[in-house]
């Protein structure tokens, strides 16, 4: 699983959740911070978009919640794609 393909699946989720919900749909790019700048995101849209993540690359995402957050700030789009892409690299072994 590449990067791109990471960042791919995570910008169509998170759209796919605003526009589920009604909700404005900015342009989603890497600097983006889902918690700070989604109109309406919070952390139970993180945990749905997680999940789906996790089923999508076929491994356990520890605190789903804690994806979209790192230890003092939110994080952004590319900061969530390198944490998806390390657990994806963990988990394939490699």
């Amino acid at each position: 699983m590449t990067k791109q393909e990471i960042r791919g699946k995570l910008i169509a989720c998170l759209r796919e959740v605003q526009e589920a919900s009604g909700r404005e749909v900015p342009a989603l790019t890497d600097d983006l911070c889902p918690l700070l700048d989604l109109p309406g995101f919070e952390s139970l849209n993180g945990e749905e978009v997680a999940l789906e993540l996790e089923e999508w690359l076929r491994c356990r995402i520890d605190h789903h919640a804690r994806l979209f957050c790192g230890q003092k700030r939110p994080l952004t789009i590319a900061e969530i794609v390198d944490r998806l892409y390390q657990i994806a690299s963990r988990e394939a072994g490699g």
